[in-house]
Protein backbone atom coordinates (compact mmCIF):
# COMPACT_ATOMS: atom_id res chain seq x y z
CA UNK A 1 0.00 0.00 0.00
CA UNK A 2 2.85 2.46 1.16
CA UNK A 3 4.28 1.80 -2.48
CA UNK A 4 0.90 1.93 -4.00
CA UNK A 5 0.55 5.94 -2.64
CA UNK A 6 4.00 6.57 -3.23
CA UNK A 7 3.42 5.71 -6.84
CA UNK A 8 0.60 8.00 -7.08
CA UNK A 9 2.61 10.87 -5.91
CA UNK A 10 5.20 10.01 -8.36
CA UNK A 11 2.80 9.86 -10.94
CA UNK A 12 0.96 13.08 -10.13
CA UNK A 13 5.06 14.90 -9.96
CA UNK A 14 5.55 13.29 -13.32
CA UNK A 15 2.10 14.52 -14.71
CA UNK A 16 2.45 17.58 -13.99
CA UNK A 17 5.46 17.90 -15.56
CA UNK A 18 4.11 16.19 -18.50
CA UNK A 19 2.10 18.58 -19.11
CA UNK A 20 4.47 21.74 -18.93
CA UNK A 21 6.12 19.27 -21.80
CA UNK A 22 3.39 19.11 -23.75
CA UNK A 23 2.67 23.05 -23.91
CA UNK A 24 6.09 23.65 -24.69
CA UNK A 25 6.42 21.15 -27.31
CA UNK A 26 6.56 22.23 -30.72
CA UNK A 27 3.45 21.89 -33.34
CA UNK A 28 4.19 20.26 -36.34
CA UNK A 29 1.82 20.05 -38.80
CA UNK A 30 1.56 17.05 -41.35
CA UNK A 31 1.90 17.59 -44.75
CA UNK A 32 -1.57 18.08 -45.35
CA UNK A 33 -2.79 19.67 -42.00
CA UNK A 34 -6.02 17.33 -42.03
CA UNK A 35 -5.81 14.06 -41.32
CA UNK A 36 -9.08 12.14 -41.38
CA UNK A 37 -11.11 15.15 -40.80
CA UNK A 38 -9.71 16.81 -38.43
CA UNK A 39 -6.93 19.18 -37.80
CA UNK A 40 -3.50 16.80 -37.03
CA UNK A 41 -0.72 18.76 -35.28
CA UNK A 42 1.48 15.75 -34.56
CA UNK A 43 2.77 13.97 -31.06
CA UNK A 44 3.94 15.31 -27.98
CA UNK A 45 5.99 12.17 -27.65
CA UNK A 46 6.47 8.78 -29.75
CA UNK A 47 4.38 6.92 -26.72
CA UNK A 48 1.70 9.28 -27.40
CA UNK A 49 1.53 7.61 -31.50
CA UNK A 50 1.65 4.27 -29.32
CA UNK A 51 -1.30 5.10 -26.88
CA UNK A 52 -3.57 6.09 -30.22
CA UNK A 53 -2.37 2.34 -32.15
CA UNK A 54 -3.02 0.41 -29.76
CA UNK A 55 -6.35 2.17 -29.13
CA UNK A 56 -7.26 1.87 -32.81
CA UNK A 57 -5.90 -1.10 -33.91
CA UNK A 58 -6.03 -3.08 -30.53
CA UNK A 59 -8.76 -1.39 -29.09
CA UNK A 60 -6.37 -1.77 -25.88
CA UNK A 61 -5.74 1.10 -22.99
CA UNK A 62 -3.01 1.37 -20.55
CA UNK A 63 -4.65 0.95 -16.89
CA UNK A 64 -1.81 1.14 -15.11
CA UNK A 65 1.99 0.65 -14.81
CA UNK A 66 4.56 -1.40 -12.84
CA UNK A 67 7.93 -0.87 -12.41
CA UNK A 68 9.79 -4.01 -10.94
CA UNK A 69 12.79 -5.63 -9.72
CA UNK A 70 13.36 -8.64 -12.89
CA UNK A 71 16.70 -10.32 -11.65
CA UNK A 72 16.40 -13.91 -10.24
CA UNK A 73 19.59 -12.66 -8.23
CA UNK A 74 19.05 -11.83 -4.50
CA UNK A 75 22.32 -9.63 -4.49
CA UNK A 76 20.95 -7.46 -7.82
CA UNK A 77 18.62 -5.41 -9.20
CA UNK A 78 17.26 -5.47 -12.25
CA UNK A 79 14.59 -2.33 -13.19
CA UNK A 80 12.07 -3.49 -15.56
CA UNK A 81 8.63 -2.54 -16.50
CA UNK A 82 5.66 -3.93 -17.56
CA UNK A 83 2.63 -2.34 -18.66
CA UNK A 84 -1.39 -3.29 -17.64
CA UNK A 85 -2.99 -3.51 -20.65
CA UNK A 86 -6.97 -3.61 -20.79
CA UNK A 87 -9.09 -4.62 -24.61
CA UNK A 88 -12.35 -4.09 -24.67
CA UNK A 89 -14.95 -5.87 -27.57
CA UNK A 90 -15.35 -4.74 -31.00
CA UNK A 91 -17.83 -2.24 -30.88
CA UNK A 92 -17.81 -1.00 -27.68
CA UNK A 93 -16.97 2.85 -26.80
CA UNK A 94 -14.28 3.82 -24.87
CA UNK A 95 -16.48 5.05 -22.21
CA UNK A 96 -18.35 1.86 -21.70
CA UNK A 97 -14.80 -0.05 -20.50
CA UNK A 98 -14.95 0.72 -17.10
CA UNK A 99 -18.27 -0.97 -16.61
CA UNK A 100 -17.87 -3.43 -18.41
CA UNK A 101 -15.65 -5.38 -16.35
CA UNK A 102 -17.49 -8.67 -17.35
CA UNK A 103 -16.77 -8.48 -21.37
CA UNK A 104 -13.07 -6.76 -21.06
CA UNK A 105 -9.94 -8.25 -21.41
CA UNK A 106 -6.79 -7.96 -19.60
CA UNK A 107 -3.50 -8.59 -20.12
CA UNK A 108 0.59 -7.86 -18.52
CA UNK A 109 2.95 -6.66 -21.54
CA UNK A 110 6.61 -6.49 -20.23
CA UNK A 111 8.63 -3.47 -21.56
CA UNK A 112 11.33 -1.74 -20.27
CA UNK A 113 11.30 0.84 -17.56
CA UNK A 114 11.79 3.60 -19.35
CA UNK A 115 9.16 2.01 -21.29
CA UNK A 116 6.59 2.05 -18.76
CA UNK A 117 7.63 5.54 -17.30
CA UNK A 118 7.05 6.82 -20.87
CA UNK A 119 3.31 5.33 -21.20
CA UNK A 120 2.39 6.54 -17.95
CA UNK A 121 3.30 9.62 -18.44
CA UNK A 122 1.80 9.82 -22.06
CA UNK A 123 -1.90 7.69 -20.66
CA UNK A 124 -1.77 9.56 -17.45
CA UNK A 125 -2.69 6.18 -15.33
CA UNK A 126 -0.78 5.50 -11.96
CA UNK A 127 2.51 4.37 -12.15
CA UNK A 128 2.87 1.49 -8.71
CA UNK A 129 6.88 0.31 -8.13
CA UNK A 130 7.59 -2.82 -5.77
CA UNK A 131 7.91 -2.28 -2.54
CA UNK A 132 11.87 -3.83 -2.36
CA UNK A 133 13.16 -1.51 -5.23
CA UNK A 134 11.04 1.67 -3.53
CA UNK A 135 12.81 0.50 -0.16
CA UNK A 136 16.55 -0.22 -2.23
CA UNK A 137 16.30 3.26 -4.25
CA UNK A 138 14.28 5.56 -2.50
CA UNK A 139 16.02 8.65 -1.63
CA UNK A 140 14.69 11.54 -0.29
CA UNK A 141 13.99 14.64 -2.44
CA UNK A 142 12.65 18.11 -2.28
CA UNK A 143 9.80 19.84 -4.56
CA UNK A 144 10.98 22.77 -6.31
CA UNK A 145 9.26 25.41 -8.58
CA UNK A 146 10.60 26.76 -12.00
CA UNK A 147 9.92 29.06 -13.72
CA UNK A 148 9.40 28.64 -17.45
CA UNK A 149 8.30 29.98 -20.49
CA UNK A 150 4.65 28.14 -20.23
CA UNK A 151 4.56 28.94 -16.58
CA UNK A 152 5.87 27.51 -13.45
CA UNK A 153 6.66 23.73 -13.22
CA UNK A 154 6.98 21.55 -10.30
CA UNK A 155 10.04 19.65 -10.12
CA UNK A 156 12.69 17.57 -7.76
CA UNK A 157 15.65 18.13 -6.36
CA UNK A 158 17.36 15.14 -4.83
CA UNK A 159 19.33 16.17 -1.72
CA UNK A 160 22.83 15.85 -1.32
CA UNK A 161 23.77 13.62 1.04
CA UNK A 162 20.97 10.94 -0.33
CA UNK A 163 23.67 10.68 -3.75
CA UNK A 164 25.81 7.24 -2.73
CA UNK A 165 26.25 3.91 -3.19
CA UNK A 166 23.35 2.15 -2.55
CA UNK A 167 24.62 -1.09 -2.30
CA UNK A 168 23.33 -2.97 -5.03
CA UNK A 169 24.59 -4.68 -8.24
CA UNK A 170 22.95 -3.21 -11.02
CA UNK A 171 22.44 -6.13 -13.27
CA UNK A 172 21.97 -5.33 -17.17
CA UNK A 173 20.30 -7.75 -19.28
CA UNK A 174 22.53 -10.11 -21.39
CA UNK A 175 25.24 -9.59 -19.26
CA UNK A 176 27.10 -12.74 -18.15
CA UNK A 177 26.36 -12.74 -14.50
CA UNK A 178 27.68 -16.09 -14.07
CA UNK A 179 30.84 -15.74 -11.15
CA UNK A 180 30.63 -18.08 -8.28
CA UNK A 181 29.86 -17.82 -5.01
CA UNK A 182 33.03 -16.93 -2.81
CA UNK A 183 35.17 -16.57 -5.54
CA UNK A 184 35.17 -20.50 -6.56
CA UNK A 185 35.08 -21.65 -10.16
CA UNK A 186 32.23 -20.92 -12.24
CA UNK A 187 29.12 -22.69 -12.92
CA UNK A 188 29.45 -25.86 -15.29
CA UNK A 189 27.64 -25.04 -18.67
CA UNK A 190 24.06 -27.50 -18.63
CA UNK A 191 25.23 -29.70 -20.90
CA UNK A 192 27.88 -30.76 -17.84
CA UNK A 193 24.98 -31.57 -15.98
CA UNK A 194 25.31 -35.44 -15.51
CA UNK A 195 21.89 -36.53 -14.03
CA UNK A 196 18.35 -35.38 -13.39
CA UNK A 197 19.69 -35.26 -9.71
CA UNK A 198 22.62 -32.95 -10.57
CA UNK A 199 19.51 -30.76 -11.62
CA UNK A 200 17.29 -31.21 -8.70
CA UNK A 201 20.20 -30.31 -6.92
CA UNK A 202 20.25 -26.76 -8.10
CA UNK A 203 19.07 -23.69 -6.98
CA UNK A 204 17.15 -21.24 -8.45
CA UNK A 205 19.99 -18.61 -8.43
CA UNK A 206 22.34 -21.70 -9.42
CA UNK A 207 20.08 -22.91 -12.58
CA UNK A 208 19.95 -19.09 -13.89
CA UNK A 209 24.02 -18.94 -13.16
CA UNK A 210 24.44 -22.35 -15.33
CA UNK A 211 21.80 -21.37 -18.11
CA UNK A 212 24.36 -17.98 -18.38
CA UNK A 213 26.98 -19.56 -18.70
CA UNK A 214 25.73 -22.06 -21.12
CA UNK A 215 27.32 -21.13 -24.61
CA UNK A 216 24.84 -22.83 -26.74
CA UNK A 217 21.41 -20.52 -24.37
CA UNK A 218 20.86 -17.59 -26.29
CA UNK A 219 17.90 -16.19 -25.21
CA UNK A 220 17.58 -13.98 -21.58
CA UNK A 221 16.36 -14.89 -19.02
CA UNK A 222 12.65 -14.56 -17.32
CA UNK A 223 11.63 -12.29 -15.09
CA UNK A 224 11.68 -12.91 -10.77
CA UNK A 225 7.89 -12.16 -11.24
CA UNK A 226 7.16 -15.18 -13.87
CA UNK A 227 9.18 -17.59 -11.81
CA UNK A 228 7.46 -16.75 -8.69
CA UNK A 229 4.09 -17.10 -10.36
CA UNK A 230 4.66 -20.67 -12.20
CA UNK A 231 7.69 -21.96 -10.17
CA UNK A 232 10.78 -23.54 -11.37
CA UNK A 233 10.15 -25.67 -13.68
CA UNK A 234 10.03 -22.77 -15.68
CA UNK A 235 14.00 -22.13 -15.38
CA UNK A 236 13.97 -26.44 -16.06
CA UNK A 237 12.23 -25.73 -19.44
CA UNK A 238 15.11 -23.36 -20.57
CA UNK A 239 17.78 -25.90 -19.70
CA UNK A 240 16.29 -28.90 -21.01
CA UNK A 241 17.23 -27.96 -24.78
CA UNK A 242 20.97 -26.83 -23.81
CA UNK A 243 21.34 -30.10 -21.75
CA UNK A 244 23.35 -33.51 -22.50
CA UNK A 245 20.44 -34.89 -24.63
CA UNK A 246 20.84 -38.46 -22.28
CA UNK A 247 19.81 -36.18 -19.43
CA UNK A 248 17.29 -34.64 -20.83
CA UNK A 249 16.02 -37.52 -21.48
CA UNK A 250 16.35 -39.14 -18.25
CA UNK A 251 14.18 -35.92 -16.57
CA UNK A 252 11.40 -35.92 -18.75
CA UNK A 253 11.24 -39.70 -18.17
CA UNK A 254 11.10 -38.78 -14.54
CA UNK A 255 8.05 -36.23 -15.67
CA UNK A 256 6.74 -38.43 -17.70
CA UNK A 257 6.41 -41.04 -14.50
CA UNK A 258 5.42 -37.95 -11.92
CA UNK A 259 2.77 -37.07 -14.34
CA UNK A 260 1.51 -40.94 -15.25
CA UNK A 261 1.76 -40.41 -19.00
CA UNK A 262 1.51 -43.94 -20.11
CA UNK A 263 2.53 -42.83 -23.70
CA UNK A 264 5.25 -40.46 -22.71
CA UNK A 265 6.53 -43.13 -20.82
CA UNK A 266 6.53 -45.93 -24.23
CA UNK A 267 7.89 -43.57 -26.22
CA UNK A 268 10.99 -42.48 -24.24
CA UNK A 269 11.86 -45.35 -22.79
CA UNK A 270 11.89 -47.47 -26.56
CA UNK A 271 13.30 -44.44 -28.19
CA UNK A 272 16.72 -44.35 -26.42
CA UNK A 273 19.80 -43.18 -27.84
CA UNK A 274 23.09 -45.59 -28.01
CA UNK A 275 24.63 -43.25 -24.67
CA UNK A 276 21.76 -43.04 -23.10
CA UNK A 277 21.79 -47.24 -23.08
CA UNK A 278 25.31 -47.35 -21.79
CA UNK A 279 24.60 -44.62 -18.95
CA UNK A 280 21.86 -47.39 -17.79
CA UNK A 281 23.89 -49.91 -18.28
CA UNK A 282 26.64 -48.36 -16.14
CA UNK A 283 24.28 -47.53 -13.74
CA UNK A 284 23.31 -51.13 -13.23
CA UNK A 285 26.59 -52.24 -13.60
CA UNK A 286 27.55 -50.11 -10.20
CA UNK A 287 24.02 -50.88 -8.67
CA UNK A 288 25.14 -54.35 -8.66
CA UNK A 289 28.61 -53.71 -7.68
CA UNK A 290 30.42 -54.86 -10.74
CA UNK A 291 32.83 -52.03 -10.73
CA UNK A 292 34.99 -53.38 -13.58
CA UNK A 293 32.01 -53.86 -16.01
CA UNK A 294 30.84 -49.99 -14.74
CA UNK A 295 34.79 -49.17 -15.56
CA UNK A 296 34.57 -50.85 -19.15
CA UNK A 297 31.23 -49.54 -19.56
CA UNK A 298 31.93 -45.53 -19.04
CA UNK A 299 34.86 -45.55 -21.21
CA UNK A 300 32.61 -47.13 -23.81
CA UNK A 301 30.18 -44.21 -23.04
CA UNK A 302 32.86 -41.71 -23.12
CA UNK A 303 33.89 -43.29 -26.88
CA UNK A 304 30.24 -42.47 -27.56
CA UNK A 305 30.22 -38.84 -26.30
CA UNK A 306 33.09 -38.53 -28.37
CA UNK A 307 31.97 -40.04 -31.49
CA UNK A 308 29.15 -37.43 -31.14
CA UNK A 309 29.21 -34.06 -32.57
CA UNK A 310 26.77 -32.41 -30.32
CA UNK A 311 25.53 -34.27 -27.76
CA UNK A 312 22.88 -31.75 -26.52
CA UNK A 313 20.81 -32.97 -29.72
CA UNK A 314 18.69 -35.83 -30.02
CA UNK A 315 19.61 -38.67 -32.78
CA UNK A 316 18.88 -37.54 -35.80
CA UNK A 317 18.26 -34.20 -35.02
CA UNK A 318 21.26 -33.41 -38.12
CA UNK A 319 23.08 -35.47 -40.36
CA UNK A 320 25.11 -38.83 -39.11
CA UNK A 321 27.67 -37.45 -41.28
CA UNK A 322 28.41 -34.59 -38.74
CA UNK A 323 29.96 -37.59 -35.82
CA UNK A 324 33.10 -39.34 -35.80
CA UNK A 325 33.31 -42.78 -37.34
CA UNK A 326 33.67 -45.26 -34.30
CA UNK A 327 36.59 -47.73 -35.89
CA UNK A 328 38.40 -44.38 -37.25
CA UNK A 329 38.04 -42.57 -33.47
CA UNK A 330 39.64 -46.16 -32.07
CA UNK A 331 42.56 -46.58 -34.72
CA UNK A 332 43.19 -42.93 -33.73
CA UNK A 333 43.40 -43.11 -30.26
CA UNK A 334 45.89 -46.01 -30.44
CA UNK A 335 47.68 -44.65 -33.54
CA UNK A 336 48.50 -41.78 -31.62
CA UNK A 337 48.88 -43.08 -27.91
CA UNK A 338 45.94 -41.51 -26.53
CA UNK A 339 44.94 -42.19 -22.82
CA UNK A 340 41.19 -44.53 -23.32
CA UNK A 341 39.31 -41.48 -21.64
CA UNK A 342 39.43 -38.10 -22.97
CA UNK A 343 36.70 -35.44 -22.72
CA UNK A 344 33.72 -35.24 -24.12
CA UNK A 345 33.41 -32.52 -27.22
CA UNK A 346 31.99 -29.19 -26.29
CA UNK A 347 28.53 -28.76 -28.43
Amino acid sequence: QAAGLAGNWVSEVLAQVNRAVRREAPTAPSRRGVWRGRQFYGYASPFDLMLEVMDAQLRATVAYVVIEDASLFEASLQLAGAVQLVRRPPAMPLASLLAAVGQREERCVDCSAAEALGLAIAARVPLYIEEEVWESTAVRAEPVLLQSSAGPVLTLEVLEEELGDAGLFLFQPGEAFAEAEGGGAGPRQAWELESAEDLRGLSLEDKARTLLASENYQGPLPRARKVRLEGDGVLDDLLLPVMDEAVRREVMLERAIAQRDWAEIQRLSADKSVRSKLRDEVQRAEDSGEEDVARRLRRELELASTLRADITQDSGDYSSFLDKDDWYERDRRRAMGLPEEEEPPRP
